[in-house]
Formats: C-alpha cells, sequence, structure tokens
C-alpha cells in the first residue's frame, strides 16, 4: 500500500502549490498550504512505517475530510477551480486513506 502514500505525497504537494497555480488568496489559500504541507508530512511518515500501522491513513483520514469540506466552511463555494481542486484531492485522498487503513495483513487489524 506503498503506492497510496505516494499518490497522497503528490497530492499533499499539489495542494501546497495550487494557491500560486490557481492565482486564490484568503482563508482557503491559508488552509491548502497547511493541509498540502500536513498532508505531505504524513504521506512521508506513511511511507517509512510498517504497514500494519493505521494511524498515518486515519490522520490522512482526517486531513481528506478537511479539504473536502474546506470550500464550505470558509465560504469559498463559488469558485469552480479552487472547489474543483479541493473536493478532488479531498475525495481521493478519503478513499486512498480507507483503502490503506483496511488493506492492512490478516492479524494486524488492531495494530496501532
Amino acid at each position: 500500500m506503498k503506492r497510496v502514500s505516494w499518490v497522497n505525497l503528490a497530492l499533499g504537494l499539489w495542494l501546497a502549490v495550487s494557491p500560486a497555480v490557481l492565482r486564490f488568496r484568503g482563508p482557503l489559500q491559508d488552509s491548502d498550504i497547511a493541509s498540502g504541507v500536513i498532508a505531505v508530512v504524513v504521506a512521508i511518515w506513511a511511507l517509512r512505517v510498517a504497514p500494519q500501522r493505521h494511524i498515518a491513513a486515519w490522520i490522512s483520514l482526517i486531513v481528506a475530510l478537511w479539504i473536502l469540506v474546506s470550500p464550505w466552511s470558509l465560504h469559498v463555494v463559488g469558485d469552480g477551480p479552487t472547489f474543483a481542486s479541493n473536493a478532488l484531492c479531498g475525495s481521493v485522498m478519503a478513499i486512498f486513506a480507507i483503502v490503506r487503513s483496511v488493506s492492512a495483513p490478516a492479524g494486524s487489524r488492531l495494530a496501532a
């Protein structure tokens, strides 16, 4: 499941640079940069730990859910590319976090 972490790493990098690429400012800019950095750090951590350690997947899921709902929470839903970027990144990261958390080897589901 290391491929999942590589995808999350790429998505985190995209989130961190998306305000510059898509040219948006405000609270969502700060949120995307911070969420992207956190996603990159967690993805690097997930690449370094054993697959049966699920804490990285759960943290990724929390970050992904924030990325997904942040446009509504920060009242910037009207901006199409920004909303699409957050919706796509948040959805893919959430799906991959769930996949990583349930795909551990048999007998290791209770591992921290």
